[in-house]
């Protein structure tokens, strides 16, 4: 697991960066989105750090985070504290990554509420009066 494949594509980060419409976040994120469902960036790569990216791309590290935020959520990197940020490999994923589900995993027939919170104060009364209100309506 090397940094080195990025090395190969900067020129094209930085096309897409120089062109293209929307947020620099996103057309780095796009580009990068690219380069690895084509492959170019292989399952298990390192990607650089956040600092030495914006300096070669001369983006800030801001850019840089949210591009690597953006790959994360579709589910193409996986980043670790200490560890960087690397183009996911399934195999590689630690067990404590195995509760967290991607936006493009398919989602389950259930909705787990095992984390749902009461509603505090008012609205609590509001709720109930509303589906009361709701109820006693006919159709």
């Amino acid at each position: 697991m090397t940094v080195n494949p990025i090395n190969d594509t900067l020129s094209l980060l930085r096309n897409a960066l120089d062109s293209g419409q929307g947020s620099k976040y996103k057309r780095l994120a796009d580009a990068m989105e690219k380069q690895i469902r084509s492959g170019r960036l292989e399952a298990g790569s390192k990607l650089p750090p956040h600092r030495i990216l914006a300096d070669r791309l001369g983006v800030t590290t801001g850019t840089v985070s949210r591009a690597y935020a953006e790959l994360e959520y579709l589910g193409l990197v996986i980043a670790r504290v200490g560890d960087g940020t690397f183009v996911l490999h399934r195999e590689l994923a630690h067990k404590r990554d195995g509760g967290f589900r991607n936006a493009t995993e398919e989602t389950a027939g259930h909705l787990d509420m095992s984390r749902n919170m009461h509603i505090p104060g008012q609205e609590t009364a509001f709720l109930a009066r509303s589906l009361m209100q709701l109820a006693g309506e006919p159709q």
